[in-house]
């Protein structure tokens, strides 16, 4: 049985998010090819983050605080649920609007505390060493503008390159990733039809983008 988890960064709810959309069109296809798969759903709107505060660092690293022992404790359990959610999957679906470029604010808050020492990366001697390989990435985003590979400025998406070295930091290193441009722009009923098109075809495992 393969579990999925769904970690969603937008804060749109109610049908209003396109994003969401576009999430709904894969989980409908992986699903097909996953019938006994179970989807477990994080929603980081939804969710209060533990602070990356100062004994959140020391539990973090392992390094000495001066926080009481119960402020230290608390951040811990909440640490450890976390990361364990995290590692218990087999596989990811990232669902993401683009902001001013690159992740929402959550989603990178997200990141900083599930990459943690010992449980989701290593110190070896010759650097870090990710231990989740084998696990599959993938993502469902939407942008305002377009900043697509064949648009005038596909160097201003730093989304995807920043997800990639995130994951890559792990040990996952396949992520596909579908994207809905220029949701901000005319036609942007007809490119989100292709993106949806886009997105159950990735679920279906019929391509890798």
């Amino acid at each position: 049985m393969s579990t999925l988890l769904q970690i969603v960064a937008t804060p749109h709810q109610n049908g209003r998010s396109q994003t969401r959309h576009l999430a709904d069109s894969f989980l409908d296809a992986w699903l097909t090819v996953h019938p006994s798969g179970v989807v477990e759903t994080l929603d980081l709107s939804a969710l209060e983050l533990p602070p990356l505060d100062e004994p959140m660092v020391s539990v973090l690293f392992d390094q000495p605080s001066t926080a009481a022992p119960e402020q230290l404790a608390l951040r811990r359990r909440a640490l450890d649920r976390l990361v364990a959610q995290f590692i218990s999957a087999d596989a990811y679906l990232f669902v993401t609007p683009m902001w001013n470029f690159g992740l929402p604010h959550t989603l990178k808050h997200y990141f900083d505390l599930v990459i943690r020492p010992g449980w989701t990366f290593n110190i070896g001697a010759e650097g870090p060493v990710g231990l989740l390989e084998g696990r599959t990435a993938y993502a469902v985003v939407t942008r305002g503008f377009d900043y697509g590979p064949d648009s005038p400025h596909p160097e201003f998406n730093h989304l995807e390159p920043h997800l990639r070295t995130l994951l890559g930091f792990m040990g996952i290193h396949d992520l596909s990733v579908v994207a809905a441009e220029g949701m901000m722009l005319p036609g942007a009923a007809e490119r989100m039809t292709e993106a949806q098109r886009a997105a159950t075809a990735m679920g279906l495992g019929l391509i890798a983008a």
